[in-house]
């Protein structure tokens, strides 16, 4: 293969939109980068031109040789095929357990809760304490780290709590009452500690799943929760694709309403 076939523009005017399988004249590859770690998949009819880049990117970088992918990003990736559909599953219970760890939790424990915040609590600056406790802040910096990657990756059910705790407006100086919300979010992956988060449907019949994406989404809550201080609203929207959540997202205003 010549490096300028390789190389050949995608005419985006020939795309048809998602589907659940591509035509056998079509070529498909999507690659997911995160820092040193890569996914990648391509229809059959791309191998010679995936085969190419591989050697191309082996001449600067030590890459590992292709696998079907198992283990990426500290999840799993579970495979079920039936009825000529293919399921995946993410499990993340490695980060799971970590998180439930890092509060001082026992995973296996029956200490668990069904609700991610205290509905009767209201976090603000007001909350934040005259000086700072770094061991404390350093605790709470960990564990909201952790608690991003959860949400981004494979628990959309956090994503809420990450936009109220707010990496911004209150874990520099974070106060008892906010470490007490994490310890709370902590005992709710206890409850949910085995939850797996699938990519496809449980629906059977293929023909009854959604084949085109479909969301939803809410402008904001008007101040009432985002943030007591200033009262900015959090926004939210999430996308579905064969009965999956495939995009989502929580997040606080830049204006007030």
């Amino acid at each position: 293969m010549r490096e300028s076939e390789a190389l050949a523009p995608i005419n985006l005017e020939e795309l048809r939109g998602p589907r659940l399988k591509i035509e056998k004249t079509e070529k498909s590859i999507i690659m997911i980068i995160n820092t040193d770690d890569m996914l990648i998949t391509y229809s059959d009819n791309v191998r010679e031109l995936v085969d190419f880049f591989e050697k191309k990117l082996n001449k600067f970088f030590e890459v590992t040789p292709r696998f079907k992918i198992k283990p990426f990003m500290g999840m799993h990736v579970l495979y079920d095929k039936q009825k000529g559909l293919l399921r995946l599953t993410l499990d993340a219970r490695r980060h799971v357990y970590d998180l439930i760890n890092h509060m001082g939790l026992d995973p296996h424990s029956d200490d668990g809760v069904n609700k991610l915040l205290d509905p009767h609590e209201v976090y603000s600056k007001a909350d934040l304490p005259p000086e700072i406790d770094v061991k404390l802040r350093d605790k709470v910096w960990q564990a909201h780290c952790k608690l991003i990657h959860l949400a981004n990756w494979a628990h959309p059910n956090l994503v809420h709590s990450v936009s109220v705790l707010g990496l911004g407006r209150y874990v520099h100086n974070p106060s008892e009452k906010l470490w007490s919300a994490y310890s709370r979010i902590a005992k709710y992956l206890v409850k949910t500690r085995d939850f797996k988060f699938k990519l496809v449907s449980e629906t059977p019949d293929i023909k009854l799943m959604h084949l085109e994406p479909y969301g939803h989404s809410d402008s904001g809550d008007w101040g009432k929760l985002g943030s007591m201080d200033d009262r900015k609203s959090i926004g939210v929207y999430f996308s579905f694709l064969l009965g999956a959540a495939i995009s989502w997202k929580v997040k606080l205003s830049q204006t007030a309403c």
